[in-house]
């Protein structure tokens, strides 16, 4: 395939690295397959737009670590897909799944401070883009309901990202294998060059609804972060209700200039309603 400006913005500034492999037949290969599924009419996970999210996020210039995890998420909720591209971020439901609430958890039982109201946010994108922390699956799609479906698909794409983009592009980086499909990609990795560490996925702690044993992984990564790079430059992995960005809350509580009740709720005719507040 010829790169255009769509894929360019699609993997940000990481397009370049990827430069021989989008214009090799190992690219046409998985997107001539995900449109032959397409059109026999089967459900692919997540939509395209979101399929290189975690790229797309996360400024290669300033990555601290990365996760590799496992499939989009590959079920839908309340008639809603609930993958958006991000792993484990279910911001298109607005409802918290248990393999987010689970790494929040271990955040959380980390790091004191962290809010425990504000932690069933169920978007995690925060992560990326502000603390340049790529989280992202070993397949980027998944067919509605069979988990592991992409697997093969995708595993010249991730075999290309780590010997070609990582191993050649990148030196002492935090890299976290969670669960077994993340681990079998441990020996594409030259580990002179990398710190790995090898973990549970935390939905295998959902299915057996215990809590997930994270290794104390968030503290292992600013420890060398701190090592290597300076107390400043380690990940802030928790947010608090007041560093909530503007567009998470609505208009009502971020804009100064509505008047609110005596409840701290809106007025009606100040939100545009076609009533009055008595």
């Amino acid at each position: 395939m010829i790169i255009n400006d769509t894929i360019k913005g699609q993997l940000g500034n990481w397009w370049p690295l990827f430069l021989p492999f989008i214009e090799s037949s190992k690219w046409d290969e998985i997107f001539t397959n995900l449109k032959m599924q397409s059109q026999a009419h089967r459900v692919i996970i997540p939509k395209y737009v979101d399929t290189f999210k975690s790229f797309e996020l996360v400024d290669k210039d300033k990555v601290k670590a990365i996760f590799f995890l496992m499939d989009p998420y590959p079920t839908f909720k309340n008639d809603v897909m609930i993958a958006d591209g991000v792993p484990m971020s279910c911001k298109n439901t607005g409802i918290l799944q248990p393999s987010l609430q689970l790494f929040y958890d271990a955040i959380e039982g980390d790091y004191l401070g962290f809010d425990p109201d504000f932690d069933a946010r169920p978007d995690n994108s925060y992560l990326l883009k502000e603390e340049h922390v790529m989280l992202i699956n070993t397949s980027l799609t998944v067919e509605k309901d069979k988990v592991g479906s992409h697997a093969q698909l995708w595993a010249p794409f991730m075999r290309f990202f780590i010997e070609e983009v990582l191993n050649k592009n990148f030196r002492g980086l935090p890299i976290i294998l969670c669960g077994q499909s993340a681990q079998k990609l441990e020996r594409y990795f030259n580990p002179m060059l990398h710190y790995i560490k090898k973990i549970e996925h935390p939905v295998a702690a959902s299915y057996q609804s215990r809590l997930w044993n994270h290794d104390d992984v968030f503290k292992w990564i600013n420890n060398l972060i701190k090592m290597n790079n300076g107390e400043d430059q380690q990940v802030r992995w928790y947010r608090t209700k007041s560093e909530a960005a503007a567009n998470e809350l609505p208009d009502w509580v971020t804009d100064s200039t509505i008047k609110h009740n005596d409840d701290g709720l809106p007025k009606a005719q100040d939100l545009g309603l076609p009533w009055r507040d008595e």
